[in-house]
Formats: C-alpha cells, sequence, structure tokens
C-alpha cells in the first residue's frame, strides 16, 4: 500500500514535537463562584443531561450534594441542584451502573451512620433520584473507585475504608453486592486508584492511607490479594500511568505532608522506589492526577496546587511548572469542560466564601490540519501512533498545538473475476492499472475495469484511489486463441450423431461463428457464440457429411461432422 501522506506527514509532526521545551504548561483562572459558601469535599465531572458539555457532582460536606450544569458555553451555571440534604459524605465517583448510555454517580460515607454508600441513578437528561444507600453500611471513608473488577462489563465499587477495603460487584441493574472478602485490610485510608499493574487484562488496585501505602492484585475475578505494603508513607493521593514509556503502568503519591513519591513497576506487578520530587518544598497534596496535559505523549502530575511536566526526552523526569492553583482544596477533576480538546481542571474548594473554580487550560497556537491516509496506515501524533479515524492533539514546540482531523480512505477491494481469457476488477470508483506479473510491467492503455490480454500470461491489477493503492492476486490467463490452435483443440461431439452436436472451444470463450455447410456449399445452420460449448443442431436435414466453419476476425477451422 502507498504511503505517500503517512510519510510526509509523520516527518512533520515527530520534527516538531522533539523540539518541545520544559515548562510548557499554562493553565489561567476560567471561572469562579460556583458553589458559594459551600464546603466540598469531592468533585466529579460527567455530561449528566446528554447535552454534550462537561457538568459536575460536588459534595457539599456535612449538608448536601450539589449537582451544576454546564450552560454550553463551557461555564458552569452556579444555581445548584440539590440531592440528599444532611448527610456526611466525602468522595463522589460518576458511573454508568446498569450500561444505559447516561452517567450516575456513587458516594462514599464520611460517617459510620446507619447509611453507606449512596447511589443516585439518572434518567438520562440530568435528573437524579437515589437508588440505594445501604451498600457498605456502618463504614466510612474518604474516596472510592469504580471499574469493571471481574470482567462482566459492569463498573464495580472499590471502597478502601476505616474498618476494610470493601469489594462491592455490580449485578448489572446497578445493585452492588459485598465478594465477601474480610482479609482486605486497609486502616486510615485516603484515595484508590484502579489500573491494570502486570497487563493480564484486569485492575488492580493501590491505597494511598496514613501508613504505608498498599497494592492489591485482582485474580481476574473481583477477589483482590495484598500484594505489597512497604509503599509511600503517609499519603493522601495516589494515580497511576506509565510516567517512563516502558509499556507498564507506575504509581505516583501525593504526600499528607512531604513530597511527592514515584514507584516504578518492575512488569510483574510490584512496585520499587524511584525519585522523591522535592521541587516546591514540603506539600499537603489533598488529591493527584496523572494526565498528558500538553499533548506531547508524556502524563504530567497535576496537584491541587502545583503542576509538574514530564520530560519527553529522559521520561519519569518531571519539572515544577510556573503554574500555582491557589486555594485550599480538598478535591479536583479534570475535564474539557469549554470543549476547545484540552483539559481544564475542576478545584473544589473547602472553607471558601469564595466558592469553587475552574483553570482554563492555555494551549496557545492551535493549527488545524485535515489528513487522510490509506487504509490500515498509522500516523505517529502526541507520540502515540493513531490507527483509528478521529481528532487528535500534538505538541509543537512550547507554545502551539497541532489539532489532526484524521481520516481513512476505505479498504481497496483487489478481487478480481476472470471468465474465459478476460479480467474484471470488483472494485468500482477506483483507478486501474492492469500489469504483467513476469516483469511487472504495465499493459499501455489497459486501464479499465475489464482487461482481456493479448498473449497468454500472469496479469495483476492496481487499484487506486488518491495516493493510496493495493495490487491484487496474478491471475493466469492462457489463451486458445483460434489463430494458435490446432484442429485437434476444438471437439465435436458426438461424431457422427443424429443432427445434434456439442463444439467445445477448447477453453476459448471470445466471440465466434460457427456455420455448418453441405458438400455442394450450402448453409445450413450459421450462429454467433460466446463461450467455451455451443449445441449445434441439424436434424432436420438429411444425413450426410457436413463442414464446420468456426471463425472470428482473424482465422478460420474447419471440421468434418457426420449426421447419421
Amino acid at each position: 500500500m502507498k504511503k505517500l501522506l503517512f510519510t510526509i506527514v509523520l516527518i512533520f509532526l515527530f520534527g516538531i514535537t522533539i523540539l518541545k521545551a520544559q515548562d510548557c504548561i499554562n493553565y489561567e483562572p476560567g471561572q469562579t463562584g460556583i458553589g458559594t459558601l459551600s464546603e466540598t469535599f469531592g468533585v466529579s465531572l460527567a455530561d449528566f443531561n446528554n447535552d454534550g458539555w462537561l457538568d459536575v457532582v460536588t459534595i457539599d460536606a456535612y449538608d448536601d450534594i450539589e449537582v451544576y450544569f454546564n450552560d454550553g458555553t463551557g461555564l458552569i451555571d452556579t444555581n445548584a441542584y440539590t440531592l440528599g440534604a444532611d448527610r456526611w459524605r466525602f468522595g463522589v465517583q460518576v458511573i454508568d451502573i446498569e450500561n444505559d448510555g447516561d452517567w450516575d454517580f456513587v458516594t462514599a460515607p464520611m460517617s459510620s451512620n446507619s447509611y453507606g454508600i449512596e447511589v443516585w441513578q439518572n434518567n438520562g437528561s440530568g435528573v437524579f433520584s437515589l437508588k440505594s444507600d445501604n451498600t457498605a453500611n456502618y463504614s466510612s471513608g474518604h474516596e472510592l473507585a469504580v471499574g469493571d473488577l471481574n470482567g462482566d462489563g459492569y463498573d464495580d465499587i472499590f471502597f478502601p475504608n476505616s474498618d476494610k477495603v470493601g469489594i462491592y460487584l455490580n449485578d448489572g441493574t446497578g445493585n452492588f453486592v459485598d465478594n465477601g472478602q474480610e482479609d482486605l485490610e486497609a486502616s486510615s485510608p485516603e484515595s484508590a486508584v484502579l489500573f491494570d499493574a502486570d497487563n493480564d487484562g484486569d485492575l488492580d488496585a493501590a491505597v494511598s492511607r496514613g501508613f504505608p501505602a498498599k497494592f492489591f492484585m485482582n485474580d481476574g475475578t473481583g477477589h483482590f490479594t495484598e500484594a505489597q505494603n512497604e509503599m509511600a508513607d503517609d499519603t493522601e493521593g495516589v494515580d497511576a500511568a506509565d510516567i517512563n514509556g516502558d509499556g507498564y503502568k507506575d504509581l505516583v503519591f501525593a504526600p499528607w505532608h512531604g513530597y511527592i513519591e514515584i514507584w516504578y513497576n518492575d512488569g510483574l506487578g510490584t512496585f520499587l522506589p524511584g525519585d522523591t520530587i522535592f521541587e516546591g518544598g514540603q506539600q499537603f497534596f489533598v488529591d493527584i492526577e496523572l494526565r498528558d496535559v500538553n499533548y506531547d505523549g508524556m502524563p504530567d502530575i497535576i496537584t491541587d496546587t502545583y503542576i509538574y511536566q514530564n520530560s519527553t526526552t529522559n521520561p519519569g523526569t518531571f519539572t515544577l511548572t510556573s503554574n500555582y492553583l491557589t486555594g485550599s482544596s480538598h478535591d479536583f477533576e479534570t475535564g474539557d469542560i469549554n470543549n476547545d480538546g484540552f483539559l481544564d481542571i475542576y478545584k473544589g474548594r473547602f472553607s471558601s466564601n469564595d466558592g469553587d473554580l475552574i483553570y482554563f487550560y492555555q494551549p496557545g497556537n492551535v493549527i488545524y490540519a485535515d489528513t487522510t491516509l490509506c487504509y490500515g496506515d498509522s500516523l505517529l501524533i502526541g507520540g502515540n501512533w493513531t490507527t483509528e479515524p478521529g481528532e487528535y492533539y500534538g505538541s509543537i514546540g512550547c507554545d502551539s498545538t497541532m489539532v489532526v482531523n484524521l481520516s481513512f480512505y476505505d479498504e481497496l477491494n483487489t478481487e478480481v473475476i476472470l471468465m474465459g481469457t478476460t479480467l474484471t476488477a470488483v472494485a468500482t470508483g477506483v483507478s486501474y492499472q492492469w500489469i504483467n506479473c513476469a516483469d511487472s510491467s504495465i499493459v499501455e492503455g489497459a486501464i479499465n475495469q475489464s482487461f482481456t490480454p493479448e498473449e497468454s500470461g500472469d496479469y495483476a491489477v492496481i487499484i487506486s484511489i488518491g495516493p493510496c493503492y493495493e495490487v491484487s492476486d496474478c491471475y493466469t490467463v492462457i489463451l486458445t486463441d483460434i489463430d494458435k490452435i490446432s484442429t485437434d483443440a476444438i471437439s465435436v461431439y458426438p461424431n457422427p450423431s443424429n443432427g445434434i452436436f456439442t463444439v467445445n472451444t477448447g477453453g476459448y470463450f471470445g466471440k465466434i461463428n460457427l456455420k455448418v455447410t453441405g458438400i455442394t456449399g450450402n448453409v445450413v445452420y450459421q450462429s454467433d457464440i460466446e463461450g467455451e460449448k455451443a449445441k449445434i443442431d441439424i436434424s432436420d436435414y438429411p444425413s450426410g457429411v457436413y463442414i464446420l466453419t468456426i471463425s472470428d476476425a482473424n482465422t478460420t477451422v474447419t471440421k468434418m461432422i457426420i449426421k447419421e
């Protein structure tokens, strides 16, 4: 397949990507005053009313749940839709509980009252009803994580709390059932992340806590085993991503009071201590996310206060950027709130009269390009090989971003039908060029969908559209053209007969003329045929010897036939 477009665009994007400098991430405050006078603990983003814009659900500490809808311009309506007043909750996670295509959410109880995890069901338009509140009764925790833990296609709940880690499996209708594990201890947990640590296709888990963090291995059914309990100490947040480019997801912990710690995955699900990030000094970070903020192919570190940029030349090395996200916080969430293709930050602020705020990413110059590749090709954009149509982003230096609208030509059909000595390509709406397979030379003038060679040989067709082409298999054509066969190549049978004869042209499918004459020259039968076989009927004529003439535009062959 021809890869001209692929090569040109690849060289361009690869060449500019490696020029990226440090401190290329820039956020600016974009909206304040969301949930004024609120004390936000948990935050989660999703398009709740299916209008194509991200909305937000927050936990108002010690009070209610507040949902704020995007107004369709990238701003959040500050009029709250409140739910479930007068309960102590902390974390909130969006989840599609019954796989119906709209976003529901679950909340983590912060006190061991009679209620547990709350499941709030969306009717599809952003109106919620409490489906249940009795999962994990009498438990308390800060955050929970959701994901398909047992591989049945439905998201489940992983909830580290004051007593244990609770595993609650979704029955497919949004009802969550305790899997019965009682041996997973996690006192003083803070948050959890679900990720595939050993690339075996199921979700494992890491938990940050006041004591050393823990790692739990999933057996694929939602049953977990404590696999490591000597990791970062006194941590608040945790997230997982392949930060050093070795194909395995690593862990990064945010400190309760101290420094960010990196723990590298050895590929077998064991984590080894890596760098400690001292830039920014000792900090109290409540949350951490690993996201490729600037589309350079490497996940960066976002905390509620600072942002650290990953190096493309030395992956896993982070540099503190000049960004400073002001204000106290208990949780934040990233997402494209203004639909410009870049990650924004919703910061849930605690004990603030100014309410929550949004930081919008500033991409600098944005360059748009429409690119169409051949079927099966790929393109390197932002450090990732892209094989599917869509819109993709890649960094250009430190002040620009390329947005590539990528599409693909359809797969070319190279099927060919051989009828007699004529080859016909099945594909339509494309260009054709027939070639001789013996030396791969083109056949001059053979550019139509069908092709009849002038000599025996192996032939193929080049099918092309735009810059893309495919070559068909080679097909053998044997010409038994009348001017190249002996009398014996054509058979007539039965002979003698009662007057009905079958003529076999010996594999020639071109147009020929059949004529039968008596010995005096009188014509008793004549017909034009196309095909390998034909019937001649002279049964109404007297017995005797007749002459069968088989001819095309160039050659004539005669046969003697006898009617009994």
